[in-house]
């Protein structure tokens, strides 16, 4: 029968090192403790040396802190015994039950590791995406001898070293639940700041583990590849690309002529699920002008661009040139800014422009002047220009008030192609009615001055390394409400039609930002509360069911209650690391189509990415998000999105980037509904 050597690896935990310890030896199914403490400058060093007077422990002293990665392989190599059991130190309510599932699986030969995941964490364990990550892991010596110097680098990535090698040699797995066993959060051990910072360390150790053991990923690539055909012929579909480039202008040096620049983008997509069709197909022409005189500018943006694919379901299509060959000439921007207007504090802004607000990443809850340019729906937080005049009064070089008028009403334009449905909502029929035909009329705003404008108020501000702003605007909310539903009886089984009314609510936003950096880790947060004008009411109307009423048969159902705002808010933080990688991560509740404080989803954004070669390739392993719509019965109620990116540029002006995104879930929530459509990425960008 094979024998155990448990090794616990500790740096600092005086509070704990103890109880593991003793707890462990507890267990008759191990025969040797192996204890490593890793340069602690606490008293777990003490500790350990008192506890060898009791109990019988062999242990490593190192005088600096040298990593997790190497402790454990200073552990493995003064191991005797077949099975290594690996114990964190700062665990509690560990058991002989809890070695026992550890132990066991390999003593009965049902997997090659086993990990263990405490359930007393802060994700419920039934779905954490890091369960991998777990410290609690029982595997035999023989197997992990040959990567012993790497995990002697790894630092904390020495997990991931060991997920990587185990899939690389197509192991098996086992993944145990540990039940009670809690595992605390670096920020019940120290402070806020200092937990966030060790974080983005451990963070940057696993991303680095991942790229530097890419001849691991590439194995498990391989193996899987070699059992599935389907699979070589779409990495085969991968080298199929669109390559072009333009130059249409010189850079014209003397600064008051007129500036031509831009760039020519590619964007190609197909689904991953067989026959591959093609999701989407964009080729656009930026063309952007400039012009600088003495206290003015002149800018404008336009895209000129050939997107999606021929429609084409009559032979009189063919004589269409615009439908066998779709495009479109689209102005994003066109307006002429006047500094020191009247007086030398005040610069001035009118025509099509985009007005951007709030600090977080692309995703801004504050930032609701413009509308929401949703055609894209991976495209996060895109926004179209609005014709607004945008006052800008300078206080002090701190301080400053902006003020916004927007004469005319833009709604928000929808996903097309395959994303066309992704944020229509769901439609629960009365028991017996079957949707037979849907039609829909849209009441925009009446075009006058008080009715269909929007109005803006900011002050911004910056004291002690704290950028931050205060805003309000009265506007309208750009996503239709369905405020009416006729329902017409069409046969005599329950078939139905239904005839839609949208409007669009009129909507008070009070916003707040700030952005500020702290030991080199940028941080940012924004919220806004949401307060609609009037209540929001949804009417269904039945009266064609019950023509014999004198009145209309009609069912109200309030939507949004003008008395109770809701509140969305982000906040993030990024690093930049001395090795050119990159860590981003932020927390969103409320996402851009969510209205109304029981509808708001939680969302957690990361993405890690390094630069290699000068910069000139940039690899994101790490990218996507986490989404939770119900926090009570998670494991029905989630979403995940993975997106990596591998991107190139061949010269300065230049940039091909490949990419994927797989999306996954259940219940019924903006990515879970997708996860039908992973798909790969091709982007081509050229600028001029």
């Amino acid at each position: 029968m094979k024998k155990v050597s448990a090794i616990i690896c500790a740096y600092n935990e005086e509070k704990t090192i103890k109880d593991v310890i003793i707890s462990v030896s507890k267990s008759r199914i191990i025969d040797e403790i192996i204890v490593v403490n890793d340069g602690s400058v606490d008293n777990t060093q003490k500790i350990i040396k008192e506890l060898k007077k009791e109990i019988e422990i062999r242990d490593i002293h190192f005088e600096e802190n040298k990593g997790k990665g190497f402790a454990m392989a200073a552990g493995v190599e003064q191991a005797k015994f077949d099975i290594m059991l690996f114990i964190d130190a700062d665990l509690s309510n560990i058991v002989t039950e809890h070695i026992n599932q550890l132990i066991n699986p390999l003593l009965n030969e049902e997997a090659d590791i086993v990990l263990g995941q405490a359930t007393e964490t802060l994700i419920n364990y039934s779905i954490n995406p890091f369960k991998s990550f777990s410290g609690e892991r029982a595997l035999l010596k023989e197997d992990i001898i040959p990567v012993i110097n790497k995990m002697k680098t790894s630092r904390f990535g020495v997990e991931t070293l060991l997920n990587l090698y185990y899939q690389s040699l197509g192991k098996t797995v086992k993944y145990v639940m540990l039940k009670n066993l809690e595992h605390p959060t670096k920020f019940s051990k120290t402070s806020s700041l200092k937990a966030t910072k060790e974080f983005l360390y451990e963070g940057h150790e696993i991303a680095t583990t991942v790229i530097r053991n890419y001849d691991l990923i590439a194995k498990t690539l391989k193996r899987i590849i070699n059992k599935n055909m389907k699979i070589k012929y779409l990495i085969f579909a991968i080298f199929i690309a669109l390559v072009g480039s333009v130059n249409l202008a010189k850079a014209q040096e003397d600064a008051d002529k007129l500036k031509l620049s831009g760039e020519l983008l590619t964007d190609q997509r197909f689904l991953y699920e067989s026959p591959n069709d093609w999701a989407w197909n964009e080729n656009r022409l930026t063309l952007n002008l400039d012009k600088r005189m003495e206290n003015s500018k002149f800018h404008s943006e336009v895209w000129l661009r050939n997107i999606g694919l021929p429609n084409i379901t009559r032979s009189s299509g063919l004589y269409n040139k615009g439908i066998v060959d779709p495009y479109n000439l689209e102005i994003r921007e066109a307006y002429i800014q006047l500094y020191g207007f009247l007086t030398k504090n005040l610069d001035v802004t009118i025509g099509r422009q985009r007005i951007v607000w709030g600090t977080a990443d692309k995703l801004n809850p504050t930032d609701n002047l413009n509308p929401l340019d949703l055609e894209d729906i991976l495209d996060f937080g895109r926004r179209r220009g609005s014709d607004a005049i945008n006052l800008n009064y300078y206080l002090n070089n701190d301080f400053s008030l902006q003020g916004i008028f927007i004469p005319f009403f833009q709604p928000a334009n929808m996903p097309i192609g395959i994303f066309a449905n992704a944020l229509n909502p769901s439609m629960a029929l009365p028991q017996g009615m079957v949707l037979k035909g849907f039609s829909d009329t849209l009441m925009i705003p009446r075009y006058n001055l008080g009715e269909s404008s929007t109005a803006g108020l900011k002050f911004k501000g910056f004291a002690k390394g704290v950028d931050f702003s205060l805003s309000y605007v009265w506007g309208y909310d750009g996503l239709p409400f369905a405020t009416r539903n006729t329902f017409t009886p069409v046969d005599a089984f329950g078939g139905i039609n239904i005839n839609s009314q949208l409007s669009f609510a009129r909507t008070h936003i009070i916003g707040a930002d700030m952005a500020t950096s702290i030991a080199g880790i940028g941080f940012w947060a924004e919220a806004a509360a949401f307060i609609p004008d009037g209540n929001i009411i949804m009417t269904n109307d039945l009266s064609a069911f019950y023509l014999q009423s004198p009145v209309p048969v009609t069912q109200d159902s309030l939507i949004l209650d003008k008395t109770k705002p809701y509140i969305k808010f982000v906040v993030g933080g990024d690093y930049n690391f001395s090795d050119g990688s990159y860590l981003n991560l932020q927390y969103m509740h409320g996402f851009i189509h969510e209205r109304g404080a029981e509808n708001l989803n939680d969302y957690f954004f990361l993405r890690y990415e390094k630069k290699f070669f000068n910069e000139k390739l940039k690899v994101a392993p790490i990218g996507g998000g986490f989404i939770v719509t119900d926090w009570d019965n998670i494991q029905d109620n989630y979403a995940l999105v993975y997106m990596p990116e591998i991107a190139y540029q061949p010269t300065v002006n230049s940039e091909i980037t490949v990419s994927t995104t797989i999306f996954d879930g259940k219940g019924d929530n903006l990515f879970s509904n997708l996860k039908d459509n992973n798909m790969f990425m091709f982007k081509m960008k050229y600028s001029f």
